[in-house]
């Protein structure tokens, strides 16, 4: 049996990521098996207080979320009698072996990795309650549009985007189509936005705010396989959350630069 025919009683999910856009491409995967639902929260003490009111069947659980973490939301969750039976998948852009050791330690079921890869979503899926892991089912329409993917030899014409993140793309978009390219699309566009306003907060010392913005921005760009923009953000990130902003004007100089860099080569990839 599939994935999909393997849940047949109706499931809850309860999703907590604060990157809309993570939570966009998450539901996109989720409405391909239809006795699923899927509620969420931008941040661990929100989504803790309503999984607490009303306890789902699987949490999906981003590791690095502003203010509590979920390394620590998923701890209070499995020291509270509650909640401790409900499996936790971790979501996260780090597939460090310290990072994954982490997330067993502190009770994940499992570590899904950014980008989302369909089949890696449904695994878990299937895996959290109780069947086999297995791929989900495709119409003949989506197995037609996935072998004739040109994932086969993932790559931009310029070499500049990661490899793993092109075929992730190009699977992904033959099985969700236009809508994944949208959000994706979305992603991009957001990036110069949130450039922009975190520039703002570090005029303003808001160090918290920056954090924030930065981590979406990393998020964003190692979706779309641009590292190197990704790797600027995350430094952002960290020298804000240890309120070392001095050089933060400069490091974000050097982002603008790499966002133009990248910028044909992910308007190709999306637009192909």
């Amino acid at each position: 049996a599939t994935a999909t025919e393997s849940l047949n009683a109706p499931k809850s999910i309860y999703y907590i990521e604060d990157n809309p856009a993570n939570v966009n491409l998450m539901n996109l995967i989720i409405k391909k098996a239809p006795n699923l639902t899927l509620s969420t929260a931008e941040t661990a003490e929100e989504g803790l207080a309503a999984i607490n009111k009303n306890p789902p069947d699987l949490i999906l659980m981003d590791v690095n979320l502003p203010g509590m973490s979920g390394i620590e939301a998923t701890r209070n969750l499995k020291q509270n009698k509650a909640t401790a039976h409900i499996p936790v998948i971790a979501v996260s852009a780090n597939a460090m072996n310290r990072d994954l050791e982490k997330a067993e330690d502190v009770g994940f079921l499992r570590y899904i990795i950014k980008p989302f890869k369909v089949d890696d979503v449904m695994n878990g899926i299937a895996a959290a309650f109780g069947d086999a892991p297995t791929s989900i089912e495709l119409s003949a329409e989506e197995l037609s549009a996935l072998s004739n993917s040109p994932a086969a030899k993932p790559k931009d014409a310029s070499g500049i985007l990661s490899a793993s993140a092109v075929e992730v793309i190009q699977n992904t978009r033959a099985v969700l189509s236009e809508p994944y390219v949208d959000t994706l699309k979305n992603m991009f566009v957001t990036i110069p936005q949130l450039h922009e306003e975190m520039t703002s907060a570090i005029g303003e010392g808001d160090t918290e705010k920056v954090e924030r913005l930065a981590h979406r921005i990393k998020s964003n760009s190692a979706t779309l396989g641009a590292i190197e923009l990704s790797e600027f953000a995350r430094t952002v990130e960290h020298r804000a959350a240890n309120d070392k902003m001095s050089d933060l004007p400069n490091l974000l100089v050097e982002m603008d630069k790499e966002y133009a860099r990248v910028t044909p080569a992910i308007e190709k990839l999306l637009n192909s």
